[in-house]
C-alpha cells in the first residue's frame, strides 16, 4: 500500500491515538470523565487512569497544580458534537455542576469546548 501524503510530500496521520492530561485531583477527574462525559474506563494504575471516548483515549495523571488555570482559556480540550445534541449537552453539563465560561461563542456549533470540572479542576 502506498503512503498517503500531502501535496508537499509530508506524510498524513491516520488518526489520533491518545491525549495525556495532567490533573490536580485524580478522583474528581475520574468521576468527571466517567459520569459527566460518559467515558469508558480503559486502564488504571496508581496515579494514572485512561478513559475512552469515541475513538480517543484520555490519559489522566495526577500532578499538583494541574495544568489549566481556572480562569484561563488555553490550553483547553475540544470535542465535536452534533448541532441537534448541543443544547442537551449544555443542559447536562449544567445539571452536573460544570461551570461553562462564556467567551462570546454562545451560538450552536459543531465544535464544543469545556475547560474545567465542577471545582475548576482542569481535565
Amino acid at each position: 500500500m502506498a503512503a498517503q501524503v500531502f501535496p508537499n510530500g509530508q506524510p498524513r496521520f491516520s488518526g489520533m491515538s491518545h491525549v495525556s492530561v495532567p490533573c490536580r485531583d485524580l478522583a474528581e477527574s475520574k468521576l468527571f470523565y466517567s459520569q459527566v462525559l460518559g467515558g469508558t474506563l480503559a486502564h488504571e494504575i496508581p496515579g494514572f487512569v485512561e478513559y475512552r471516548m469515541e475513538d480517543i483515549i484520555f490519559g489522566l495523571s495526577e500532578q499538583g497544580g494541574g495544568w489549566t488555570g481556572v480562569d484561563v482559556e488555553h490550553p483547553h480540550y475540544a470535542f465535536f458534537i452534533e448541532p441537534h445534541d448541543f443544547l442537551y449537552r449544555v443542559a447536562w453539563l449544567w445539571q452536573s455542576g460544570v461551570s461553562l465560561p462564556n467567551r462570546g461563542r454562545a451560538t450552536v456549533s459543531k465544535a464544543f469546548c469545556i475547560s474545567a470540572t465542577r471545582r475548576g479542576t482542569p481535565f
